[in-house]
């Protein structure tokens, strides 16, 4: 296949590869192929066959671009002829050419059901021909130009995908006594879905997850500036007021249709405590060992350039022993089959199905998403976080 290092219109790809396209004549009269080959040689390459049963063989090794075919031959008629050199490339365009002015008129609407690029009779005029395979050149850089172009994207968003799965801590740590489980499903190749989580010292982790409004490319922009907050906080112990307030103000230069639900918190082991900031997301929730489950509601709207003076409520609830903190986004409640959401009850279900089993909790509840989409795929990302102490 043609490819090129820089981009060019599809005309420029024509020209260029004018002289590497291959034209397959068929006929059994050796005058008609010397014909095709003196109009078209000067400016493709030309094989002619006499044989329609060999010609499909040349077509395998040879792999033509354009074939121009005889209607009545001995062996193989054009139409059955055209349908095997199609099987063979199905990109490949045919010219069917007839003897007979009186060919009637159900030959040419069965060659154009059939896909023929044309219908011509014999003798042709050399214009004509030349026009017609002018003409198949042009749809041919077309399509090549459009399976470059598709190409090209699709290394691009293979690219994207990869990078943000790079930006992405892993999905099963142990650190400093506590215990973390990640599962991440974009529904697309990227994804608007982020989590994260570092160690503050002195027996205390942060944990973030965000939500970037949609999905896709202009989302997974807005995941690394997520990324970016999380980290610059650092030198304030990852505290969730200062998470937020690095947010607001790393997106402050963005739209305000441009928002981020997040929920970030410091997981305290020896003062068995959550303290956390939900700005706009869905309830984090903390499972106890008796499968009780406490949910941790918004303490202030999503994250926008719209409310950048806004103060968001730091709450502090209790994180008994052996408990779980279990975050996720609206993908996974939100997910839909048919007219029915997922919603909190199955989530809440497929929770206490799982026993509390810590290794298990993620599993049991994105299985129960699945199955809930009933071979569906999801129409937004699902991220799930799941957090305990040893």
């Amino acid at each position: 296949m043609f490819t090129c290092s820089s981009p060019k219109s599809w005309q420029v790809w024509v020209i260029e590869m004018k002289r590497n396209w291959k034209i397959l004549a068929v006929d059994d009269e050796p005058g008609v192929l010397y014909a095709i080959e003196r109009v078209l040689g000067s400016q493709y390459q030309v094989l002619t066959c006499e044989s329609a049963l060999e010609s499909i063989e040349l077509a395998k090794s040879k792999r033509p671009d354009i074939a121009i075919v005889d209607v009545r031959m001995p062996q193989m008629d054009g139409f059955d002829l055209m349908g095997a050199l199609l099987s063979t490339d199905p990109s490949m365009k045919v010219i069917l050419m007839t003897g007979s002015i009186h060919e009637s008129d159900q030959k040419l609407a069965r060659a154009i059901r059939e896909r023929a690029f044309y219908y011509i009779t014999k003798p042709f005029d050399r214009d004509v021909l030349l026009a017609l395979v002018e003409r198949c050149a042009e749809i041919k850089g077309l399509e090549l130009a459009d399976q470059l172009h598709t190409e090209f994207l699709r290394r691009q968003l293979a690219s994207a995908s990869a990078f943000q799965h790079s930006m992405l801590p892993s999905n099963r740590e142990s650190l400093d006594g506590f215990e973390i489980r990640a599962m991440y499903h974009p529904c697309e190749h990227v994804a608007g879905d982020y989590y994260d989580y570092a160690v503050c010292g002195d027996g205390a982790l942060s944990v973030l997850i965000a939500d970037v409004v949609g999905h896709g490319a202009s989302a997974a922009m807005l995941t690394a500036v997520v990324k970016s907050s999380f980290h610059r906080s650092r030198r304030d112990c990852y505290s969730p007021r200062c998470i937020v307030k690095n947010l607001v103000e790393d997106i402050a230069a963005f739209e305000a249709d441009q928002f981020v639900t997040t929920f970030c918190a410091t997981l305290r082991r020896e003062k068995h405590e959550i303290e956390y900031v939900n700005a706009g997301h869905v309830d984090g929730l903390i499972v106890g060992p008796d499968s009780s489950i406490q949910r941790l509601a918004a303490t202030g709207p999503f994250v926008s350039s719209l409310v950048r003076d806004r103060d968001w409520e730091v709450r502090t609830e209790e994180w008994p022993p052996d408990s779980q903190l279990l975050l996720h986004t609206d993908g996974v409640t939100e997910a839909w089959h048919q007219e029915e959401m997922y919603g909190d009850e199955r989530l809440e279900t497929a929770i206490r199905a799982s026993h509390t089993r810590h290794d298990e909790l993620l599993s049991y509840v994105y299985n129960s998403v699945i199955q809930h989409l009933a071979g569906k795929p999801p129409s937004d990302d699902l991220t799930l976080l799941n957090v305990w102490s040893k």
